[in-house]
């Protein structure tokens, strides 16, 4: 009878699942979820990219112990290891995961330039569509059958807007500020609409890491002079009333 209870008791645990991630933004409308089925450890890893300057090649060397050290302790007392983001957390990850399940999630850039991991103890490789489902595979033949698509998705009932919600003549573009996003472009585009409707504006959203293309953006704006148009709004406290006041949303990634 004793046993029987036992049994049942640890039927009933959850595994417990420890999540790895440098920034939360696309892992973090699941965390619930994680936590109504896993017993959750969520776990923010420093992000540790190339020295820029002479003082990051000084304190380098520390972040990276730090973030072995982060790594390490994550992997402790766990079932299943997430790591967000195939980069240099999965290679850590990947040599000291013992008998843990290992699961990461490949976005965009990293099919490009994967981690040194060791890809024979990645148990799945979750992609966000097929074409980086069929890359992958060409570039890592043996996830033959642990790479799983799970494709992007929106919840609108969450960003759509109020139904009283009057016309705003706001146009928002939101991300990163970096060359690839296309900024440039879009000022130029806005330029040309905002000549046949005077009342539109444009909303620059995001942080910007590289400063000479954020000066080269402003520099556009001052050339087109549509100073009075655009707003840089840096980043946004509240997505999803930003967006709500806007009339079209611009992505270009």
């Amino acid at each position: 009878m004793v046993k029987d209870i036992i049994m049942s008791e640890e039927q009933r645990k959850k595994p417990k699942l420890s999540v790895l991630f440098s920034i939360d933004n696309f892992i973090k409308p699941f965390k619930q979820t994680f936590t109504d089925n896993f017993e959750l450890s969520w776990n923010k890893i420093p992000y540790t990219p190339p020295p820029a300057s002479l003082w990051g090649y000084v304190f380098f060397p520390y972040k990276l112990l730090l973030k072995k050290i982060k790594t390490l302790k994550s992997l402790t007392k766990c079932d299943i290891v997430f790591v967000e983001f195939a980069d240099e957390t999965l290679a850590l990850s990947s040599k000291w995961k013992g008998q843990k399940k290992l699961v990461t999630r490949l976005h965009r850039y990293e099919l490009f330039k994967l981690p040194k991991a060791n890809w024979n103890s990645v148990d799945m490789v979750v992609v966000v569509n097929d074409w980086m489902a069929k890359n992958l595979e060409e570039k890592l033949p043996q996830m033959r059958g642990k790479i799983v698509t799970i494709h992007n998705f929106i919840d609108f009932d969450y960003w759509r807007p109020p139904e009283n919600r009057t016309k705003s003549n706001q146009i928002s573009i939101v991300g990163n500020i970096e060359p690839r996003k296309g900024h440039d472009k879009a000022l130029v585009a806005f330029s040309k609409i905002s000549r046949e409707n005077s009342e539109l504006t444009l909303n620059i959203i995001g942080r910007s890491k590289d400063v000479r293309y954020y000066k080269e953006l402003e520099q556009i704006v001052k050339d087109l002079k549509i100073q009075n148009k655009v707003k840089f709004r840096g980043f946004s406290t509240d997505l999803r009333r930003d967006l709500q006041e806007s009339d079209i949303i611009i992505s270009f990634s």
